[in-house]
């Protein structure tokens, strides 16, 4: 006799340089509900501030929407200048809560290429540097959760060879605009939820 298994692929976090997850009881819980602990190894607690809630029925964190409805970190751990990076994440609109959605930023905010974050602007998903930006043309949808993968390979941005967007596990056609110059991430502040700038 034979017996499949099937056992989840659940990747190893520890060549990350930040790992938060609400549905490890290692990262969050209830009783230090002002922290959110680090599982990649690199030690970068997140503060969580008004308005961060949890969906018990999904393990997830909720956002209000406001501005100081977040989890921060003063570093992220990727270092500043030309860095390569990868971002990972879930997320479920529910509600239009401005015209721009933030979903993270990491960067001192307001100088061109030197900040990384994602926002919905008009339903549309964006990955911008700061006056260069990636568009994704299929409109973002409520109440449905989407899977993300976006990044940087180094170099110039916006270039549709070194920036990428990957949603649900499909390489997004995306629409690059802004002047092709190069990146120089300049501070190590990160923030969940909205902007810090």
């Amino acid at each position: 006799d034979v017996v499949h298994r099937s056992i989840p692929n659940k990747p190893s976090p520890q060549h990350l340089e930040v790992y938060w997850d609400a549905n490890d009881s290692n990262s969050y819980s209830f009783a230090d509900s002002s922290n959110v602990y680090d599982l990649s190894g690199s030690g970068v607690t997140g503060t969580l501030t008004n308005g961060v809630g949890f969906d018990a029925e999904y393990n997830a964190f909720t956002f209000s929407g406001a501005y100081t409805s977040n989890v921060t970190t003063s570093d992220h751990g990727l270092g500043t200048g030309d860095v390569t990076y990868t971002v990972s994440y879930w997320f479920k609109r529910t509600a239009v809560a401005s015209s721009y959605d933030y979903l993270f930023l990491m960067g001192p905010g307001g100088l061109n290429r030197q900040n990384i974050l994602m926002y919905i602007h008009v339903d549309e998903l964006r990955l911008d540097h700061w006056g260069a930006q990636l568009t994704v043309p299929e409109p973002i949808t409520l109440n449905k959760w989407y899977h993300v993968v976006a990044g940087h390979r180094g170099g110039n941005t916006p270039d549709l060879n070194n920036d990428f967007i990957y949603i649900d596990g499909k390489k997004i056609n995306v629409t690059a605009s802004g002047s092709d110059a190069a990146f120089n991430l300049a501070s190590g502040k990160l923030t969940l939820g909205s902007s810090h700038y």
